[in-house]
């Protein structure tokens, strides 16, 4: 009956932290859901220009306001939000020219999450009461079935039966270092570990179980990295009630949320060396045009020249970020039927210049099709990928641009010849600000997101892309419209 009772208050605990646990990603999906469908909103009154100032749900403010939502959006965020217990009040910029001319906010009432909440706590109610049914009835028998068991041994406990549908690893070990207990997800992720000294590759993790089995008042959950798996845990260690000399541990995957984490900081990092250099640029050669009058008017037109080409740079790294962070509408994209061809000629002109210069033979073999699509977006792919295949062709070297139909697919390709890319390279082309090779000295004023915005758009349209290709070898692009 020992046995009974302690399992029972272990269920209650694990019963009470998915119930916590559960308000909290419900509130979290909320929020969410209402600040995409609230940017979607402000979006399309910005678009149509129909800003109701009048209006208690949309303000416009000036651009000196310096609310915390309106400061964010100055340092580099797309959107500022703010949200108290009744309302929720998202602010987004009005741009001109790359400038910031005024903010616009939307604040509305955020949804209520109560009828799925006690939908939700309702389930875990019922099936606490039939966990602790199960366990009173066939509790005896269980007990007796442990006592028989080998202590290396990895039984399946009829008190933590339920543990087998969370898809988390959960185990138990005691002050022996022998695992007494796994669920099927830990059995899966760590075959054959009877004992807490086979995670000795896991340094951190083992130290981390052995301070918790000495002190058992020390933190109870720690955040490490699973490099024998490839994975960020969460874990979270408790001493088994009435049972300090055996302890319950949880491991929850973040990987993903310490991923999107990373790829932040490093965006950041990269937006802020990118607008930083131009910028720099600019004051400098404005100080010597303020503080030096004499200059001859040959060096001040090129000090002009050279701050209205980094001005153009500033601007057109500006127009990629935003293009990269809006967000993608939630609802469904307007497509016609459009000639592709038309499309890829149209693209193809604006860089006729640079493939003269270059002296390019350029080679189509482009098919009349008709395929529904959005005529911005296809416009953007095929500007970028034109242009990259432009940039990286060494002079006199070739590009070969196909278009056809493939079954109920249109594929549309573009191979260029040059220094190839290597494996590394290929895993990477399409990150924010990556650029391939020696890019930068090829085009200096290039902003490194032309192919991030690619795949943004193809994602929209249900597309997708590939790059083949090998070192001092050709390189193919390849974009298959679904």
């Amino acid at each position: 009956m020992k046995t009974i009772k302690k399992s029972i208050l272990l269920l209650s605990l694990l019963a009470l932290a998915l119930a916590g646990l559960s308000a909290f990603f419900l509130q979290q999906n909320a929020i969410n859901s209402d600040t995409q469908r609230m940017r979607s909103t402000l979006e399309k009154a910005i678009q149509s220009k129909n800003l109701d100032t009048k209006s208690d749900l949309i303000k416009i403010l000036p651009k000196e306001d310096q609310s915390s939502a309106a400061l964010a959006v100055k340092n580099g965020a797309s959107f500022g939000r703010k949200i108290t217990k009744h309302k929720i009040t998202i602010t987004e910029a009005l741009y001109k020219n790359g400038q910031i001319t005024a903010f616009v906010s939307l604040t509305e009432r955020p949804s209520s999450i109560k009828g799925t909440m006690e939908l939700m706590l309702a389930t875990i109610l019922i099936l606490y009461s039939a966990s602790v049914f199960f366990l009173v009835k066939r509790g005896k028998k269980t007990v007796n079935s442990l006592a028989e068991k080998k202590r290396h041994s990895m039984p399946t406990v009829s008190s933590y039966d339920y543990t087998e549908y969370f898809n988390f690893p959960i185990f138990v070990f005691d002050d022996h270092g022998i695992i007494t207990f796994g669920n099927q997800a830990f059995r899966l992720k760590f075959p054959d570990h009877t004992t807490i000294s086979q995670f000795s590759g896991q340094i951190n993790f083992l130290n981390f179980l052995l301070q918790k089995m000495l002190n058992p008042e020390s933190p109870s959950n720690q955040l490490i990295h699973f490099s024998t798996v490839s994975a960020d845990y969460d874990v979270q260690i408790q001493a088994l009630p009435e049972d300090k000399s055996r302890f319950l541990v949880m491991l929850s995957d973040v990987t993903v949320y310490q991923n999107t984490l990373q790829s932040q900081k490093e965006l950041l990092a990269n937006v802020s060396h990118e607008l930083k250099t131009p910028l720099a640029t600019i004051r400098g050669f404005a100080e010597l045009l303020e503080y030096h009058p004499e200059l001859a008017e040959e060096k001040r037109n090129e000090f002009l020249k050279i701050m209205t080409t980094e001005s153009e740079r500033l601007l057109e790294l500006v127009t990629d970020l935003l293009a990269l962070s809006k967000p993608s509408s939630a609802e469904k994209i307007q497509k016609e039927n459009l000639n592709f061809k038309t499309i890829v000629e149209a693209s193809l002109k604006n860089f006729q210049n640079e493939i003269t210069q270059k002296k390019l033979n350029v080679q189509l073999s482009l098919e009349e099709i008709s395929f529904p699509s959005n005529e911005k977006r296809l416009q953007i792919i095929f500007k970028n990928l034109i242009e990259n295949a432009v940039l990286y062709t060494n002079l006199n070297g070739s590009i070969t641009i196909q278009l056809y139909q493939h079954k109920q697919a249109v594929i549309f390709s573009i191979t260029n010849t040059g220094d190839g890319l290597s494996e590394i390279e290929k895993s990477r082309i399409f990150e924010r600000f990556y650029r391939a090779g020696d890019a930068s000295r090829l085009n200096p004023k290039g902003t490194g997101l032309g192919l991030a915005i690619v795949r943004k758009n193809l994602q929209e349209l249900g597309g997708k892309i590939s790059v083949a290709g090998k070192e001092n070898s050709d390189t193919i692009f390849q974009v298959t419209f679904l």
